[in-house]
């Protein structure tokens, strides 16, 4: 899984995490000449953007001050597969382990989102905050089988529901990587856990079992 690093003219950096396209579009949306199909975006707002539509209906964004940069594109790397009792063997000796979390519509899918490793709560990621990004090297066990657990709840916070797309996702996602300049570097994508606000059932429980190197 390929990494992709957005860079402004000041401090701000984006992860935008790549993935493969599911469905086939007639219209393409390509950013500083990024293709975007393929692009997990988290919620950012551009500034002093030139928009082009070209003849094919094709949406082309210019945005100056901003620098695309792609980072740790192996091919072979793949996120793990969702699903109950899932178990994988991943990362290296060196590798620092994050626990990060993406949307692309802040609070749409009205999910917040528990992360349990070896029975201890690292997290509760609430769909209505903002992109979370933490190091939990410290909680995992190098070289022995790490229990994993997502837990999601539906919340609906005393609202009716805002979205019922299946457009609108929240994802969490630990992954392998590294930090620089204060910034958090995804490499790749280990396990994941996704929901969409079509999705309406109370509680989602989805454990992994994970030997991480």
């Amino acid at each position: 899984m390929s990494k992709i690093k957005l860079v402004t003219s000041g401090s701000l950096v984006l992860a935008l995490m790549v993935l493969a396209p599911s469905v086939a579009q007639a219209r393409k949306v390509f950013l500083n000449g990024l293709n975007l199909d393929s692009v997990d975006l988290p919620a950012v707002t551009l500034k002093g953007c030139d928009v082009h539509i070209d003849a094919k209906g094709n949406i082309h964004i210019t945005a100056k001050g901003y620098k695309v940069q792609v980072a740790g594109s192996s091919p072979s790397a793949r996120r793990a597969s969702a699903g109950s009792g899932t178990y994988k063997t991943v990362g290296s000796r060196t590798s620092r382990y994050y626990l990060v979390s993406f949307f692309n519509k802040k609070g749409a899918t009205q999910y917040d989102i528990e992360v349990f490793i070896n029975g201890k709560m690292i997290r509760r990621i609430r769909a209505r905050n903002d992109q979370v990004a933490i190091d939990i090297t410290r909680y995992v066990k190098r070289g022995k089988k790490n229990e994993v657990i997502f837990v999601s709840r539906k919340n609906y916070s005393g609202k009716g529901r805002l979205s019922a797309s299946t457009m609108d996702y929240f994802r969490v996602v630990i992954g392998a990587g590294f930090e620089s300049r204060g910034q958090i570097v995804l490499k790749r994508s280990l396990i994941e856990t996704r929901r969409t606000a079509a999705q309406t059932r109370s509680v989602v429980t989805e454990k992994h079992y994970v030997i991480f190197r």
